[in-house]
């Protein structure tokens, strides 16, 4: 659910460049698509991926293979885009080239003329054409990850060292002295096999560039100045398999410190004679192991390093004051725990990067005791009834943006103490309740199909979005004015509810929703000020009741919208100030031939009223008004002057009014091919 604002963020750190105009229509498409769920966020930073394909990852690449690790994010702006660098990735000394000798000509510079030459020298100075190449080929993609690509890795090789004569003329068209030649001939072809690398999206080094691009992609956060493999994924994902570190077995009081490659722990954490620390360091790492309470005054600390890792482990608290912290450290991290809250403080920091936290709960967690810090995505599912989370320490690292999520399918959660700037949502069908610590605004996610919805403590405005065509079960209610509904995608609110008091002035606004909604609203719920609703342009249903304590205006906006006017039951809607018309319920917009009203009960024609020169009198003269013709459980349409109303009374004798301002001639009757049925 990117928004074209993330996007263009995502666009600039990738690409180190403000998009043009025609990138940033290109990114607007991509943004509706995503929040519309046609693609995913990852799908949408591909393109953008793409873009950086003949400058940053030429860069990066190059860094890597040369220096060992990738460019400082100053690096990244000298070599890429730079006011100070007359010959950066996209100054014209680059643009007469096309990728490959790009790379190559990189390579060249960095290799024998720039600082990567020493290692370069050292490493394969001594070896013969063919012997780089081969060397060169397993480090940038990987002969098991180019075999799983169904590549005949050593015809590859074969083919590429073949090509000798080619890339020493190269070198001596470039210029290169006669006794660095065989070194930039052995750069160049490196080079090559970058760039082949990257066109075909295969090997290790294609998959580590892109996972660091995904990680720079949300925030413009990442980690600079690495080495590559450090974001290679475990098992390799599309770009090819790390290197792979060792799995290890733990026993309790056991501590561990990994290989800095892709290690796996499993077995049981526990400090009960002793401190227990596992740091598994660099590499994209696994943790399956559980972790049982530590004893009273020990501590158990779990720190995965950088890289992208995961964690996945039933985790209980620890007791007295045996604290127990689980470090994601740097990188895309998922941390997914069964827990358990101890009698000791149990701390989940996501550290850097772009961290997701799941947790499964069976029981209430306490602020005191639970504290979840620098995870971007925190999901919440309740495996009991009346699960209570206090989350009053839930937030994301410094600048970033934190959501905490429902998404239990059956049981309902409770979350209290949110921060303000922390964003909540639903994603799954189980009720939540989300209690905010005197918010002034919150923005609320839903995505599918999902529970009732809760949002208190905020006094302003609740704003509603959908990552894709979404419904809200039984409903949201909100302790703030306004619920403004906005996005790309379809909302059915269903029951809206508020459930504030007092003199209050209530606002649903949907107008700058670029989607149809479904609202159903009893006017005047827990106010007694002024309601608001405004649709959308496109075609919407609003159930509407009118309830006694206040008036309502509602505004259709375009679209072939459908008002359902219920009983009033709840209490009457009409009443006088004098002359003036205190209580009624007001259509700015009514459009007749496009627009629909739906009334509850029975229709009755009504015959004009002789004499009289007001409305009030119109309605309520005595034996030949309109009130006198509207019987329980009817309902008419007349013209007053340069309006149109209707006036409905239900079973219980509680009255209606409403009135669709400035459109005359509106027909009542029995089915839909009248303007109101």
């Amino acid at each position: 659910m990117a928004t074209i604002a993330q996007l263009e963020a995502a666009y600039t750190a990738i690409t180190r460049l403000t998009p043009s105009t025609a990138q940033s229509l290109i990114l607007q498409d991509l943004a509706i698509r995503s929040q519309n769920g046609v693609i995913t966020d990852d799908q949408a930073y591909a393109y953008i991926i793409g873009q950086a394909q003949s400058t940053t990852s030429v860069a990066a690449l190059s860094y890597q293979f040369f220096t060992g690790k990738i460019p400082t994010s100053a690096g990244f702006d000298y070599l890429v885009n730079s006011a100070t660098n007359t010959s950066d990735l996209n100054d014209p000394a680059y643009q007469a080239f096309n990728l490959e000798n790009r790379y190559i000509n990189f390579a060249i510079n960095l290799g024998v003329v720039g600082e990567g030459r020493t290692n370069f020298l050292a490493t394969f100075g001594g070896l013969s054409f063919a012997d780089t190449v081969a060397v060169a080929y397993n480090r940038i993609i990987g002969n098991a990850q180019a075999t799983a690509a169904k590549i005949d890795v050593n015809a590859a090789i074969a083919n590429i060292a073949g090509r000798k004569a080619y890339f020493d003329a190269v070198v001596a068209q470039a210029g290169i002295t006669a006794a660095d030649r065989d070194l930039a001939a052995k750069a160049a072809v490196v080079g090559y096999i970058m760039a082949e690398a990257t066109k075909a999206q295969v090997g290790i080094y294609s998959n580590g560039l892109n996972n660091f691009y995904l990680d720079l992609a949300p925030d413009a956060k990442a980690n600079y100045n690495v080495d590559l493999n450090t974001y290679v994924d475990n098992g390799g994902g599309d770009g090819g398999a790390g290197t792979p570190g060792e799995t290890k077995a733990i026993a309790a009081d056991g501590s561990y410190t990994g290989t800095g490659q892709n290690d796996t722990v499993t077995g049981t954490i526990q400090a009960a004679a002793a401190d227990v620390t596992i740091s598994l360091g660099n590499g994209a790492d696994s943790v399956t192991a559980k972790i049982d309470a530590s004893a009273a005054a020990l501590t158990t600390t779990v720190d995965l390093g950088a890289g992208n890792d995961t964690f996945n482990a039933a985790v209980t608290g620890g007791a007295g004051t045996g604290a127990t912290t689980i470090n994601a450290g740097a990188g895309n991290d998922t941390v997914t725990a069964t827990y358990t809250q101890g009698a000791a403080v149990t701390t989940f920091n996501g550290g850097d990067g772009n961290d997701t936290l799941k947790l499964s709960l069976a029981a209430d967690t306490t602020a005191a005791l639970t504290k979840v810090s620098a995870f971007e995505t925190i999901e919440l599912t309740a495996t009991a009834a009346g699960v209570d989370v206090a989350a009053d320490n839930f937030k994301a690292a410094s600048g970033g943006t934190a959501a905490i999520w429902q998404a239990g399918a059956a049981q309902a959660i409770n979350v209290t103490g949110i921060v303000e700037g922390v964003n909540v949502g639903s994603k799954a069908a189980g009720a939540a309740t989300f209690t905010y610590a005197n918010a002034d605004d919150a923005t609320v996610t839903v995505s599918g199909s999902v529970g009732a919805l809760v949002i208190g403590g905020v006094s302003d405005t609740v704003n509603l979005t959908a990552s894709k065509n979404s419904t809200i079960a039984t409903g949201i209610t909100v302790s703030a004015d306004v619920l403004k509904l906005t996005g790309t995608s379809e909302i059915a609110a269903n029951t809206v509810v508020f459930n504030g008091a007092g003199d209050v002035s209530h606002t649903i606004d949907a107008s700058t929703l670029g989607a149809s909604t479904l609202i159903t609203y009893v006017t005047a719920s827990g106010a007694d000020g002024l309601d608001t609703v405004k649709l959308t342009a496109s075609a919407d249903v609003l159930n509407l009741t009118a309830g006694s304590v206040n008036s309502a205006t509602i505004t259709l906006g375009g679209g072939a919208d459908t008002v359902v006017l219920g009983d009033a039951t709840v209490a009457a809607n009409y009443s006088w100030d004098g002359t003036a018309l205190k209580t009624f319920t007001q259509i700015t917009d009514f459009s007749r031939g496009s627009d629909k009203i739906d009334v509850t009960g029975t229709y009755k024609a009504a015959t004009n009223v002789i004499g009289v020169s007001d409305l009030k009198a119109y309605i309520e003269q005595a034996g030949t008004g309109i009130d006198a013709q509207v019987g329980a459980g009817e309902w008419t349409v007349f013209t007053f002057g340069s309006h149109s109303y209707i006036f409905a009374e239900d079973a219980g004798n509680q009255k209606t009014l409403v009135q669709l301002t400035g459109v005359t001639g509106v027909t009542g009757g029995a089915n839909n091919t009248f303007d109101v049925y």
